[in-house]
């Protein structure tokens, strides 16, 4: 009969330990999911940008690798 009281006791307070988890978890208004996945495109927009311009294939890339080539022919002659 003991037991029976006892696992009965262990299982509420496992319960109420998951409701208290649960509560604690749950996102701040100002942090809600949509807010978050808005901020990822921006930032991946952005990371995709800074990534086009350092890289060789960019405008940037391009304009970078002609002056070292025209230093170059002047160093040359």
């Amino acid at each position: 009969m003991w037991y029976i009281l006892g696992l009965f006791a262990a299982y509420m307070a496992g319960v109420f330990t998951i409701g208290i988890f649960r509560y604690c978890r749950q996102p701040d208004d100002d942090e809600c999911a949509g807010c978050r996945a808005a901020q990822r495109q921006v930032v991946d927009g952005l990371r995709s940008e800074i990534h086009g311009l350092k890289s060789t294939k960019g405008a940037l890339g391009k304009e970078l690798q002609a002056m070292a080539f025209r230093n170059a022919g002047y160093r040359a002659r």
